[in-house]
C-alpha cells in the first residue's frame, strides 16, 4: 500500500571524491509535517549530523561530507527500491563555494 510521509532525505559523498554521492531516506523516523521535521531537526542537530557521519562510514567504509539534508514529503512504494519525493525543505546544505 502506497504511503505519503515526512522523512528526512540526506546526500553523503565520498570525502576522497565529492562529486561521487549517496542518498540515504530516514524511513523509521517519519514526521506528519514539514514542522514536526523541521522542530526535530532542530532539537536534534548535532546528533542528527554525527548519526549521518556514523551511518555513511559504517555503510561504504568511507569517511563522508553530508552535502544536503532535507524535510522531504515523500511517496513510499513498497515495490520501488526508493521514495518519489514530492516536496521538500533544506535543512543543511553545504556551501562548496
Amino acid at each position: 500500500m502506497d504511503q505519503i510521509v515526512v522523512i528526512l532525505l540526506a546526500t553523503l559523498s565520498y570525502v576522497g571524491n565529492p562529486n561521487v554521492t549517496e542518498n540515504l531516506f530516514s524511513y523509521q523516523l517519519q514526521f506528519k509535517d514539514f514542522e514536526s521535521c523541521q522542530t526535530f531537526y532542530s532539537q536534534y542537530e548535532d546528533k542528527i549530523l554525527n548519526g549521518l557521519l556514523d551511518h555513511g562510514y559504517q555503510k561504504y567504509q568511507l569517511d563522508m561530507n553530508i552535502d544536503y539534508l532535507a524535510c522531504g514529503k515523500v511517496l513510499i512504494d513498497p515495490s520501488k527500491p526508493t521514495p518519489q519525493v514530492l516536496d521538500q525543505v533544506p535543512v543543511y546544505k553545504i556551501d562548496r563555494t
